[in-house]
């Protein structure tokens, strides 16, 4: 099955977890189906059971078993195990303990939720547009001109499209939130923040910021410490009891990225001091309810005192975009936010940081693709400029950031931005957002001499157990081909191939299965250049993590 031909499955179908039959008898969950009777129901669904082995859970829950496999050939990697709702099939991930976990839960739960909302819409929430001010786009020329190139390229050339075998079954492209709101719709709206006390808001910092962005969200107020949270349109009724504690209300304007949950805001009068603020959304996107949890809002803050402290190490190439307050809620493992800010670096540029998704996407059928305009500006062939210009700039970061810094990210299409001149040239800087996805190998950076900040506890959780090693040791097959190959490159080689069949681009298309030949030799190659060792990375990923750790072992080696 072609790539297009799944993303069209997934566009009729509500099947986000996505997997052909194994042939076992279809079972209808009574236990877990009944009660979706409203939007309440439906948002405070939760499987039964935890820490407990999945087969347990399954049982518990009346959800039929269908079978099991051992991720990428290592049973060190864990197992992916495929169960069945209603006829649909499910897929999620289990350690090698086979222990059921909270990303195991969000899986099924978020394919149920979808599936149900599919089936009755009358259980997706509404009304938020109805009570919500928005504003003309025009209010959007009042942001910073590197601003509003960028929000442009979030939201114009705006693509979900993945390749769903290698992500896994998991494809982005439902969304169930109010068409108002969503990217491509281009929004700008009121967003609400409130005034609570420290009892109830607590706030959490990364390093230094550069911009002094957390001051505007903390008061001293008759001698008490109070913090603004900052309360997404659709997310309301989640709030709704919380808001009733709150100690004073400021208003700002939004406009969603191409995130539905991380918001270009500013205040009225103040546009030239924008942020971002990734605030918890109460909507189903692709397979779970955006609410933002605990663990990735520390996580967050710790990967900002690790970058923002580690930045002298990074050569001028590559940026990082910072993110500086996390809030949580007092009592609640959920529901929290996240302050971002623009790198001065961006502001101060007359290039545009563009999303990766954007070298493909496009908002009309008339269009001209951004890859189609810088492969006819560079005069390559379509097989060079891919192989050159894009697949091996971002494989040798990739080796570099994993074995010269011990770092490891998630560089899907929404998260890896390069930045691009005004006439359709690549600047060569590569640009990484999004810390909850950034994992570090804490020991290695120590053996190494690298900067690891010391003594810097987060909310009670050291650096060391926020970046689990177990857990980092298992991030490069799904850092290069979940995220890399399945959520973008996989694209660029299917778009390539339609492009010049259209006549688009001059020569011969790449053929299927370049891609991931040309992504995986290019690491080959960047991995001896930078390291001086050789090695044979399979085809299929499959002794990638092995391969990976190996080499960090040679690096703490030498001298």
């Amino acid at each position: 099955m072609s790539v297009k031909s799944v993303n069209l499955l997934f566009t009729l179908l509500p099947l986000f977890l996505f997997q052909q039959s194994h042939g076992a008898k279809i079972f209808c969950s009574q236990a877990v189906s009944s009660g979706f009777s409203d939007p309440q129901s439906l948002r405070d669904f939760r499987l039964q059971g935890v820490n407990k082995p999945y087969r347990e859970i399954l049982e518990l829950n009346n959800l039929e078993f269908v079978s099991e496999e051992v991720i990428d050939g290592d049973i060190k990697n864990g197992y992916r195990v495929f169960v069945r709702y209603k006829g649909l099939d499910i897929s999620f991930m289990v350690s090698e303990n086979r222990f059921f976990t909270s990303k195991s839960q969000q899986a099924i739960e978020g394919a149920i939720r979808a599936f149900e909302m599919t089936q009755n819409p009358k259980l997706i929430p509404s009304n938020a547009t109805a009570r919500t001010k928005f504003y003309p786009r025009s209010v959007l020329k009042k942001l910073p001109p590197a601003v509003q190139r960028w929000l442009a390229r979030e939201t114009q050339s705006l693509s979900r499209e993945v390749d769903v075998k290698l992500t896994r079954g998991f494809a982005p492209i439902r969304n169930f939130q109010e068409t108002a709101f969503k990217p491509e719709t281009s929004g700008v709206f009121e967003m609400k923040a409130y005034w609570f006390g420290e009892n109830v808001i607590s706030m959490v910092l990364g390093a230094p910021s550069e911009t002094q962005l957390p001051d505007r969200f903390k008061r001293i107020r008759n001698g008490k410490t109070e913090y603004l949270f900052p309360v997404h349109p659709e997310s309301y009724e989640y709030y709704k009891d919380l808001i009733l504690k709150n100690v004073g209300i400021e208003t700002f304007i939004a406009a969603a990225s191409a995130s539905s949950r991380s918001l270009v805001v500013w205040k009225e009068g103040n546009e030239s001091s924008p942020f971002i603020a990734k605030v918890s959304l109460d909507r189903q996107i692709g397979n779970i309810v955006r609410i933002l949890d605990n663990e990735e809002v520390i996580k967050s803050m710790a990967t900002d005192l690790m970058m923002a402290n580690a930045k002298n190490e990074f050569t001028p190439d590559l940026l990082f975009i910072r993110e500086v307050a996390g809030f949580m809620i007092k009592g609640k493992s959920q529901g929290g936010a996240i302050l971002r800010e623009f790198p001065p670096e961006m502001l101060e540029s007359p290039n545009t940081h563009t999303p990766l998704f954007a070298f493909y996407g496009t908002s009309t059928a008339k269009q001209i693709p951004l890859l189609v305009k810088l492969i006819l500006k560079s005069k390559k062939s379509t097989v060079d400029y891919v192989r050159l210009d894009i697949v091996r700039p971002l494989a040798r970061a990739w080796v570099k950031l994993a074995l010269k810094h011990f770092l490891v990210l998630e560089p899907h299409a929404q998260n890896a931005e390069v930045d691009v001149t005004s006439d359709h040239q690549l600047s060569g800087l590569l640009i990484f957002r999004d810390n909850g996805g950034f994992s570090f190998d804490v020991n290695a950076r120590r053996k190494k001499g690298l900067l690891v900040p010391e003594n810097n506890e987060v909310i009670g959780k050291s650096l060391d157990t926020i970046f689990s090693l177990s857990q980092h040791e298992k991030k490069y097959s799904d850092s290069l081909g979940k995220y890399l190959e399945g959520g973008f490159l996989s694209q660029i080689e299917t778009k390539c191939i339609e492009w010049v069949e259209k006549g688009l681009l001059p020569g011969k298309p790449l053929e299927v299965g370049f891609i991931r030949e040309t992504l995986l030799s290019e690491v080959e190659i960047a991995i001896f250049e930078i390291t001086g060792n050789q090695v044979k990375l399979s085809r299929d990923y499959s002794n990638l993590n092995q391969v990976m750790t190996g080499l960090v072992t040679l690096e703490l080696q030498k001298k």
